[in-house]
């Protein structure tokens, strides 16, 4: 994994666009993925299975198993990553992988898409501060985005190192070594959209009362300057449930919305969040159309005035 305890790291940082990278090392070996039945119906139509493979040194043989059906591809040698991808029947619930070989193989990711649409890779990086991204080699970052046509990329952190921080000081040092790491992505696509969601409302007991962290308002603050310096949308959790102490009553609400530990959200919480995230990007993106059209008017205005 590209975060966490540097001794846990590989020495070639050639993580993929997840951070992670699973080792095979040789001889036989299976995974095994159902569908869970409490599972979004959207997630589980799906039409693709992929596999992103790390730069092989040597050929591996890899089996996919599903609705008594069985298909096989050889994997050869390459410098550079690669995607293999099967079409997968309607309806399948379960399927196997098996990877065969003499040698070992690195998968950076299993992914199961449709064949057209918008698809969205949730990475969870649970801990992290978000400031590992430069730890993955920028060749395999490069190659990985191409191969999956990433287009936008979303980072939400900031509020695991919340409770970390002492005084200003801390978080101008925090959003600083943010912002490298938005500039580091960008290095690997200039043409990649960036999105910034910062912290949620959280809340601290001062006193006997649960209240919102003191520093948190000052962190969004700045993520949201330091964003947009650096050219990337930001959009912020905190307003969008309510702004200070809003994660009490979140917690308090029927039906409730927050965990007690006035940290995480209840699954209907969730849902509340990224629905207004979802009407957010979609008013920008009105907005943006109606700008378009009026630029496209005002050209067509000076063509007929040069005529």
């Amino acid at each position: 994994i590209s975060y966490g305890l540097s001794s846990n790291r590989t020495v070639h940082r050639n993580y993929g666009f997840g951070g992670t990278t699973y080792n095979f090392t040789g001889g036989s070996a299976s995974m095994h993925f159902s569908l869970r039945n409490r599972s979004d119906s959207l997630l589980n139509n799906y039409q693709t299975l992929k596999i992103l493979f790390g730069r092989l040194a040597e050929a591996i043989d890899v089996e996919l198993h599903y609705t008594n059906r069985a298909e096989r591809e050889t994997i050869y040698p390459d410098e550079y990553e690669q995607l293999q991808s099967w079409n997968v029947s309607p309806g399948s619930k379960s399927f196997n992988l098996t990877f065969k070989g003499d040698s070992t193989c690195e998968i950076l990711g299993v992914m199961l898409d449709r064949n057209s649409g918008v698809a969205v890779d949730n990475i969870a990086w649970r801990g992290s501060s978000g400031l590992t991204f430069r730890t993955i080699s920028k060749s395999s970052l490069i190659n990985t985005y191409k191969l999956l046509n990433v287009r936008m990329v979303i980072l939400q952190f900031g509020g695991n190192s919340v409770p970390y921080f002492h005084d200003s000081t801390d978080v101008i040092e925090y959003v600083s070594a943010f912002a490298k790491q938005i500039d580091y992505i960008q290095s690997v696509d200039s043409t990649l959209h960036i999105m910034v969601i910062g912290p949620a409302d959280m809340s601290v007991n001062q006193k006997g009362e649960m209240v919102t962290y003191p520093l948190l308002r000052y962190v969004i603050e700045q993520m949201r300057v330091v964003s947009n310096k650096h050219s990337a949308a930001f959009w912020s959790q905190y307003h969008a449930m309510g702004g200070e102490n809003s994660m009490v009553r979140w917690v308090e609400s029927k039906p409730v919305l927050a965990a007690p530990d006035y940290l995480h959200f209840s699954k209907r919480g969730a849902d509340i969040l990224s629905e207004k995230l979802f009407i957010s990007m979609m008013r920008e993106y009105e907005i943006y159309k109606l700008r378009k059209q009026l630029n496209e008017k005002k050209i067509w205005h000076l063509k007929d005035s040069i005529y």
